[in-house]
């Protein structure tokens, strides 16, 4: 699939986040995607939240609206999630993935990969192999339910913003 298709993929879900109960817990779960996370501009997920999709049939590379990720939530077992600078997931480019994050909650990225990202891919742990020179696994600590924002779930799949 391509890049350009990433994007109707994620125009398409919109119309199914609006419809989808609050808050954040399993607000996407169909045939084709998953919401599993969201990521923060602020840290300790003080900021609107830009939710983060997995694709069911196979890892997709997603847009970001080149935002600057400063905390991260994986609400979703057994799935890792791949933040590049570029867009397009290093696709052409040869970009690794700056960072990785597995399951569970991040509250401050460290200050040294805080940046503006641009694309992601979220994928089953079980298929995810990244360069373990080029990409930091940052560590996370067990997701707590409790810190999902319910307010603040304003933004929409990935490159979308519902904010008005």
């Amino acid at each position: 699939m391509t890049f350009q298709k990433s994007l109707l993929l994620a125009a398409f879900l919109i119309g199914m986040v609006f419809a989808a109960p609050r808050p954040h817990i399993g607000m996407i779960d169909n045939e084709v995607a998953r919401d599993v996370g969201v990521v923060f501009t602020q840290p300790h997920f003080q900021s609107p939240a830009t939710f983060l999709l997995l694709d069911k049939v196979s890892p997709q590379c997603m847009p970001l609206a080149a935002i600057k990720v400063m905390s991260v939530q994986v609400c979703v077992e057994a799935v890792n999630c791949d933040f590049y600078r570029g867009i397009g997931c290093g696709i052409g480019s040869g970009e690794k993935p700056v960072f990785t994050v597995g399951c569970g909650d991040v509250a401050e990225v460290p200050s040294s990969l805080i940046d503006v990202y641009r694309s992601y891919k979220c994928q089953l742990a079980s298929n995810h192999a990244i360069d373990g020179h080029a990409t930091v696994e940052v560590p996370t600590t067990p997701h707590d339910p409790d810190q999902d924002v319910v307010p603040s779930m304003q933004r929409m799949p990935s490159s979308v913003s519902a904010e008005s």
